[in-house]
């Protein structure tokens, strides 16, 4: 482990009253250090912690300062190995790593509208043209689960935010109907059989534990939460279409196109914008798979490390994604094809969108719209999103009601309320 540190512990000073006690000698210093970390107060004949930090070679260095570990891991770290790997200041490389591409998994398509570029500058001069006489709505989905032994309860909702360019005679009325909470969902996650009903767990709405795949009961809440914010937020963005039939332009979504969890609500969706004609751009925020990586055969990089090296205000070539495994067969017009953009605050995001939009606007249109909406926060991440965002957050006060409405109706069930210690312990949260 070299100099590696592979513990923090808590020393004891108990021997308060012997005069070479190190305590002594930084009696002031030790009460701000307890302040800092929430230890003891110090008072007489009461025990008093002080964090040590302790290396591999045994040597113990005082951790109230936490910039000096920080320091000593980022020495170790190797930055020529780093810089070799930055691909995009070696285009070449990056040519050569992208030719690679199982096309079976993944297509690269950005050489079919233009020449052979690697990387794509997305810098607008007039951002404010790209949604001239556009009315945009973005949706975002909320979820709390409701922890319980027997059973827990996974509450989610979506919501949307309306943005438009149109006539201002028209503007008013389509921003201030459209900034609203379209649908709510609550699901049971029952930890035995019987407890849920068979005929409603067949429509996938109330689920059992072995249903879902997941190490534990918790987990499988987790995957229930997905599923939850597929099924409202599939239901958001068809009501809120329906609701207002030709006037939305253009769609924002939190996430991405779809997932193997809540598969089916959000193909259809998908379907159904593209018999209305509707373009949507998915937004994920926080890349996790590596589809790119992955079909270029290389394991020991993720798509986010690679990417990362993009230039602020810069794409990375459009891919198609030509399988997904585990989903169903899709017509390819219903495949997602997907860009990783950098904004100008340096967020990484990947874009992705059906592939019928990209064929019917063409790349270079979608990447000023993403570009534009970043522009439209100052650069930050999709301006939509994070409108929508904002909207449909479940509040604390919000939080707090739904665990004593879950409280009271076991009570009146006649059921005694288990609540896990982690859901006591970060209530407010």
């Amino acid at each position: 482990m070299g100099q590696e540190l592979f513990s923090v512990t808590l020393e004891r000073f108990l021997q308060q009253n012997n005069p070479s006690s190190p305590l002594k000698a930084s009696r002031s210093k030790v009460r701000d250090d307890n302040e800092e970390v929430g230890g003891v107060e110090e008072e007489d004949h009461a025990p008093v912690f002080i964090l040590k930090t302790v290396e591999a070679n045994g040597s113990v260095s005082d951790a109230s300062n936490p910039i000096p570990t920080i320091k000593k891991a980022f020495s170790r770290l190797n930055f020529s190995l780093l810089r070799s790997n930055s691909s995009y200041y070696d285009e070449k490389k990056l040519e050569t790593i992208l030719e690679n591409l199982d096309t079976s998994q993944v297509e690269m398509i950005s050489h079919k509208s233009r020449g052979k570029s690697f990387v794509f500058d997305l810098r607008l001069e007039e951002p404010y043209k790209v949604f001239r006489n556009m009315n945009l709505v973005g949706f975002d989905g909320a979820s709390l689960p409701l922890f319980n032994a027997n059973f827990s309860i996974v509450y989610a909702r979506a919501a949307s935010f309306a943005y438009s360019q149109k006539d201002p005679r028209n503007r008013l009325s389509f921003e201030s109907g459209a900034n609203r909470l379209w649908a709510d969902i609550a699901l049971n996650v029952a930890s035995k059989p019987g407890i849920v009903s068979e005929e409603v767990r067949r429509w996938q709405i109330d689920l059992l534990s072995d249903d879902l795949i997941g190490q534990l009961p918790f987990d499988r809440v987790d995957i229930a939460e997905l599923q939850a914010l597929s099924i409202v937020e599939s239901a958001a963005i068809i009501s809120c279409v329906e609701h207002y039939k030709d006037s939305i332009d253009l769609i924002f979504h939190d996430g991405p196109l779809f997932s193997k969890t809540g598969f089916d609500y959000a193909i259809g969706k998908i379907q159904f914008l593209k018999k209305k004609g509707i373009g949507s751009i998915n937004i994920v925020k926080t890349p996790i798979a590596s589809p790119v990586m992955r079909a270029c055969g290389i394991t020991d990089t993720t798509d986010v490390a690679f990417f990362d090296l993009l230039p602020p205000g810069h794409r990375s070539p459009f891919f198609l994604k030509k399988s997904e495994n585990f989903l169903a067969k899709l017509n390819e017009e219903e495949r997602r094809s997907f860009f990783y953009y950098k904004t100008m605050d340096n967020d990484l995001i990947r874009v992705e969108t059906p592939y019928w939009f990209v064929e019917e606007k063409g790349m270079e249109k979608i990447s000023s719209m993403i570009s534009a909406d970043s522009d439209l926060n100052g650069g930050k991440l999709s301006f939509m999103i994070s409108k929508a965002d904002a909207f449909v957050r479940i509040g604390q006060p919000t939080r707090r009601l739904l665990r004593l409405v879950q409280k009271t109706l076991f009570e009146q069930a006649g059921i005694e309320f288990t609540e896990p210690y982690d859901t006591k312990r970060w209530r407010g949260a």
